[in-house]
């Protein structure tokens, strides 16, 4: 059954007209009718089935049911990534946000190539992820920002674990909830960003083992580890 995250209240017996976007997916894609069930969710509320009551061509009013699920806390976990090439980006976002990453935050660093993102689509990629994996959280994507900018505004009380790359570093220590975890560029981590990196109290150096990975899997592996202690 098609799920659709929904901003605003759910609450059984109400109606709720969906986004233009989600009335053409049902209506044009799917090709829902009158009569036919999707589930609706947000963070707040859990998760719903709802039924279509409205279909014109620009407008579908749902009638909401049954709560099938409440409202769960999940674990937090910031992902700090160097934007790569479309295709593995996009990668990223989806894997990550299956495996429950709570928020992207794209990074510009020296040996990274691509220097601007598509925050907007970024941002529908993990919204349909979630809607896919059965979430009841979609995560966030922030705007791209410096690495220098980012660790002057860092809370410290915050940890940020850091994949070194070819370094005599632990691995992954036991998580902290809310957290983040960065992971560097495809041309890896520049001297000057290393230096800067371990200078910060914050951070705990820690390795992914002793391959080279892509930067999309690292970014999965590193969030899965994280997320699953």
């Amino acid at each position: 059954m098609t799920r659709l995250h929904v901003e605003g209240t759910l609450a059984t017996g109400e109606v709720l007209s969906l986004a233009d976007e989600q009335v053409h997916y049902l209506r044009n894609v799917l090709r829902y009718a009158v009569g036919d069930s999707i589930k609706l969710f947000n963070q707040d509320y859990g998760e719903f089935i709802a039924t279509l009551c409205t279909l014109t061509k620009s407008k579908i009013d749902v009638l909401i049911g049954e709560q099938l699920r409440v409202p769960e806390i999940e674990k937090q976990l910031i992902l700090l990534f160097c934007p790569i090439k479309n295709d593995a980006l996009h990668y990223l976002i989806e894997k990550c946000t299956e495996v429950g990453v709570t928020e992207f935050q794209p990074v510009m660093m020296q040996y990274g190539n691509i220097h601007k993102i598509n925050q907007e689509k970024l941002q529908r990629i993990a919204t349909d992820a979630a809607q896919q994996c059965e979430r009841l959280t979609v995560p966030i994507i922030k705007p791209l920002q410096r690495l220098e900018q980012i660790l002057s505004t860092w809370d410290h009380r915050q940890k940020l674990y850091v994949c070194f790359e070819r370094m005599s570093v632990s691995s992954m220590q036991n998580f902290v909830n809310g957290s983040a975890v960065l992971i560097g560029p495809e041309g890896g981590l520049h001297p000057s960003e290393v230096d800067l990196l371990q200078q910060q109290p914050f951070v705990v150096p820690t390795s992914l083992g002793t391959t080279i990975l892509r930067a999309e899997t690292a970014a999965v592996v590193a969030s899965a580890l994280l997320l699953s202690r």
